[in-house]
């Protein structure tokens, strides 16, 4: 049997492991799995960003990712089209709006999947200032962003309630019957964390116990990603969250997360099936086969989340 074969046996093997519907629900883990009301679940995801598609398209995608065989998206929630005024939060109702999460959440559970909310407060994401919002640059300069300022802190508790509150209202957490099994707190922050110093320190000390300790966000499981010293990501946090991989291949990350975090579950929270073409380089190409492959090895050695980072 050729290796692109066997690819596709092991791949269509997956699949059948895959949960087919979405509902109320307790959501646990351990060393090797995520359970979702007390049954091991394989969780495979994909990214959709709902400001990046008109509302009319959504369903359509949506119904494109559960045919090919995942069972979660992952979207970001962006600080900035959600407090485009300091203080003052925009969650739009109207069915027409592509900034509405609320429809957007509705949508995805009405196709059968699971949410991975990223809340931020920073998201990358080659979107601009990473979701900060040009308030935060334009009126506040003095501060330091992304350490534990505690105008920073006040800022980013202040959306990151107001978001938790507005996903809780709609009744979209799995306790309530919605979709929302696991939430994310900062994003690759590891990656800059030098630059700030012991502030960087107990900032993921700080975001990561108010995360976890929240009234609303209790209730599914924390994530931070591309964080620790697993990877020489800066400071690990704490045990109650966990810590993911981002990247082409991941697998051989798996021991060194073992080692760090033994009763946590392996998550790759993106796995890049491209990457963004810089100006006067070469188009990036990552052939379908590699991330097949990079797959088969994830889940061949023990990972339990994986996530197509984009798949819209």
């Amino acid at each position: 049997m050729k290796v692109n074969e066997m690819l596709a046996v092991f791949l269509s093997c997956l699949l059948l492991l895959v949960p087919r519907s979405v509902g109320g629900a307790s959501i646990s883990w351990n060393q090797r799995s995520f359970s979702v009301n007390g049954k091991p679940t394989m969780l495979i995801g994909g990214s959709f960003h709902y400001p990046r598609a008109s509302p009319s398209e959504w369903p359509s995608v949506f119904s494109e990712m559960k045919a090919n065989g995942l069972n979660l998206v992952q979207t970001y929630v962006f600080w900035d089209v959600h407090e485009p005024v300091e203080s003052e939060y925009f969650f739009p109702s109207d069915p027409e709006d592509p900034a509405n999460l609320v429809l957007f959440l509705q949508e995805a559970q009405k196709a059968g999947l699971y949410v991975h909310l990223r809340i931020g407060p920073y998201a990358c994401a080659e979107w601009n200032n990473g979701g900060i919002p040009v308030w935060m640059t334009t009126e506040h300069d003095d501060i330091t962003f992304r350490t534990d300022d505690s105008f920073w802190l006040e800022k980013i508790e202040g959306f990151l309630d107001a978001t938790l509150q507005v996903v809780s209202d709609a009744n979209l957490m799995a306790s309530q019957g919605g979709p929302i099994i696991m939430a994310q707190i900062e994003n690759e922050y590891g990656n800059v964390e030098y630059a700030y110093g012991a502030g960087g320190a107990r900032y993921v000390a700080k975001v990561a116990d108010y995360a976890v300790n929240h009234p609303i966000g209790a209730e599914v499981p924390w994530v931070m990603c591309q964080q620790g010293v697993i990877a020489s990501k800066g400071t690990s946090p704490p045990s109650n969250v966990i810590s993911a991989c981002n990247g082409y291949y991941c697998d051989n990350w798996i021991e060194d997360h073992i080692e760090a975090f033994p009763d946590q579950p392996h998550m790759f929270t993106e796995n890049w099936p491209g990457w963004f073409q810089k100006w006067g380089e070469a188009v990036p190409h990552r052939p379908a086969t590699d991330v097949a492959f990079s797959v088969a090895r994830w889940f061949a050695k023990g990972g339990s989340f994986m996530n197509y980072y984009m798949a819209f």
